[in-house]
């Protein structure tokens, strides 16, 4: 499975699957955008999940709710049939060394998420059309 894995990311454009369950590192999607201000994965951890994790933002985030002890303002999640929504995490997605750049005006789809890169920002959408766009000055979630 990771084979073929390996050679769906080698074809630009390609749409992307991931065996189910995911339960390593190996078993993960990494993408960025082309600044590599946005770093994203994508896995299955007995449900589709897609999160992206910002390195810079211009703007103020929301507040952080009392129940986060950790980072809140830069990471994003979605899964396959939910609304976008911030996290609260002690990490970062990001691999930049394993990443495939996604260039202004393509778009990658893995499993049941679909981003777009743009200039202007980074839409990611599920099969509901839920989902988050995130840019430097702005974000927002769907």
């Amino acid at each position: 499975m990771l084979r073929r894995l390996a050679l769906a990311l080698a074809c630009a454009g390609a749409a992307l699957a991931l065996p189910a369950p995911a339960a390593q590192a190996d078993d993960m999607v990494w993408f960025q955008t082309p600044s590599g201000n946005v770093q994203c994965a994508v896995y299955s951890d007995g449900g589709w999940q897609l999160r992206c994790d910002m390195l810079e933002t211009t703007n103020t985030p929301p507040r952080r709710p009392r129940a986060c002890d950790f980072d809140y303002g830069h990471a994003f999640g979605l899964d396959a049939t939910g609304k976008g929504r911030y996290l609260c995490v002690s990490d970062f997605i990001g691999n930049p060394e394993q990443a495939r750049t996604v260039r202004y005006g393509r778009s990658i789809k893995v499993g049941p998420f679909t981003c777009v890169s743009r200039e202007s920002g980074l839409t990611c959408t599920n099969k509901r059309a839920h989902g988050f766009t995130l840019s430097k000055a702005r974000q927002r979630v769907f």
